[in-house]
């Protein structure tokens, strides 16, 4: 049924819209134009599938980082919940360690530093 109405659509354009009339290739367009022409349009085509995969691509890795996981951890005192929670995140999402680097190098410098003035 689709392909019928694409076909209609497309054999007798409506000569009153304006739009169809743009699209209309040039009355003295030569072979070689219209190679060209239909080149281009295929490249035009080809461009625009890659970009649609692009966001596509994109979107999947932003609905997957999204889906962010929430966990509860319950228990007694000391009882090993922040070591749980740090070995999830070591296992699971390692780029969370390489974000908090740079700022726990600077807070073990300035520790390991501190004594020396203060012993002068």
């Amino acid at each position: 049924m689709a392909a019928v109405a694409a076909r209609s659509f497309w054999a007798a354009p409506d000569p009153d819209d304006p739009l169809s009339k743009a699209l209309q290739p040039p009355i003295d367009e030569t072979p070689e134009e219209r190679a060209a022409r239909i080149r281009e349009l295929e490249d035009a085509a080809r461009v625009s599938r890659e970009i649609d995969d692009e966001i596509a691509l994109s979107r999947r890795a932003y609905d997957r980082r999204k889906k962010a996981i929430k966990i509860l951890l319950l228990g007694q005192a000391e009882s090993g919940k922040s070591t749980t929670l740090k070995n999830f995140q070591l296992a699971f999402s390692p780029q969370h360690f390489h974000k908090e680097r740079a700022a726990w190098k600077t807070i073990i410098r300035s520790v390991a530093q501190c004594p020396y003035p203060l012993a002068s």
